[in-house]
């Protein structure tokens, strides 16, 4: 117990920051068995959402096929060891276990690890251009697309010039799959309040851009700082709110899912 604690102690303190901080919002709707369950299945069509990526991307680009057991409790389980291994947990142990279980090398599964910068880069762009723009008649949305496929476009030149291939119908599956993942996340904060869609943008766009700050397990306190400064910014106190909800999501995700996929499957443990 005692080694556990001091290899894990840091971690779990993270973890229960965070469940302090889902507290400090007991009174608000994100409690209620209403929010909750719908915002709780979209979290794990998030997680679905993610490891289909990860199966279209492994089968189009290295020629693997993964179970479609794996494309549930892959994500599920880097989820868990977010919060248990240190700094970018999930990706650590993605990068062992497809190294473990399919002798695929760190350099090919890297970018796997992190399939949501490009879409949080995208988001980021999507809203300083917006920002910039003199007409307001811009659809975000279309600019969010028009954005992806060219950052796309300029990682195929960029992986051509490093002379890793990488073809054009998995840049599509890709392209389609953030689309997806996208529209999901953004319909999360819609269960809490009456928002409009640039507002539910701004709130996606928060979650993805702290995806590129891993500091600590979980990214707990991080991704809060975050909407902390938005809110103060913004001056809109949703911003807390939905950090909170989503909070809760993650953990309940990591406490059932990823749990059960690792006691489902002991000898992939790291």
């Amino acid at each position: 117990m005692l080694i556990f604690l001091k290899k894990y102690g840091l971690n779990l303190a993270f973890t229960l920051l965070g469940i302090v901080f889902i507290a400090q919002f007991q009174t608000v709707s994100l409690f209620s068995w209403q929010v909750f369950v719908p915002g709780f299945i979209l979290y794990s069509l998030l997680s679905m959402i993610t490891g289909v990526r990860f199966f279209s991307l492994l089968y189009l680009t290295q020629n693997i096929t993964l179970k479609p057991i794996e494309i549930i409790s892959i994500p599920a389980r880097m989820n868990l060891f977010s919060y248990i291994l240190p700094f970018k947990g999930g990706g650590m142990w993605l990068l062992w276990y497809l190294k473990k279980q399919y002798d695929l090398s760190f350099g090919k599964s890297i970018g796997l690890a992190f399939q949501n910068a490009l879409l949080a880069l995208c988001l980021i762009l999507m809203f300083v251009v917006n920002y910039q723009w003199p007409q307001k008649s811009l659809n975000i949305l279309v600019l969010t697309v028009a954005l992806l496929i060219f950052l796309n476009t300029a990682l195929i030149l960029i992986r051509r010039w490093m002379k890793q291939f990488i073809s054009l119908r998995a840049i599509a599956y890709d392209i389609a799959l953030s689309i997806f993942y996208l529209c999901v996340i953004c319909t999360l904060p819609l269960l809490l309040s009456d928002i409009e869609m640039e507002q539910a943008l701004k709130f996606s766009a928060l979650i993805l851009t702290s995806s590129l700050i891993k500091l600590t397990p979980g990214n707990v306190g991080v991704l809060e700082g975050l909407a902390m400064i938005a809110s103060t910014w913004l001056q809109d106190p949703g911003f807390l709110e939905f950090v909170a909800f989503f909070r809760l999501l993650s953990l309940t995700h990591a406490a059932t899912l990823g749990v059960g996929a690792v006691l489902l499957d002991r000898k992939m443990l790291p």
